[in-house]
């Protein structure tokens, strides 16, 4: 089912230009920070974005909601939070499973 959501072809491309522009400072960040945070602090984080975008991309009266409230959304839940868990998930399974296993401690 084809769903059209009435945007200008502009407002679709800031959308992209602006999930694209999220991704790549997360992967900065990552890059920045490595070996400083623990596994298990990112991905408190990437799930705490993604919950926050999540929750500004809900409706409750189940009207549509601003496009600039959906573009931060769409930015916290998509493009900030996946680089982060799926990067710290990818790096804790290959600890796990990888030939250098590592010794998990809680």
């Amino acid at each position: 089912m084809y769903v059209h959501f009435r945007w200008s072809d502009e407002d679709l491309y800031l959308l992209l230009i602006l999930a694209l522009t999220g991704s790549l400072v997360a992967y900065a960040v990552l890059a920045l920070t490595e070996g400083e945070l623990d596994e298990r602090q990112l991905l408190i984080a990437a799930l705490g974005v993604a919950a926050g975008g999540w929750i500004l991309l809900f409706d409750p009266t189940g009207n549509s909601i601003p496009f600039p409230l959906f573009v931060l959304g769409y930015m916290c839940d998509l493009a900030l939070s996946y680089p982060v868990g799926y990067t710290t998930l990818v790096c804790v399974l290959s600890k796990l499973i990888g030939p250098n296993q590592a010794v998990m401690r809680m």
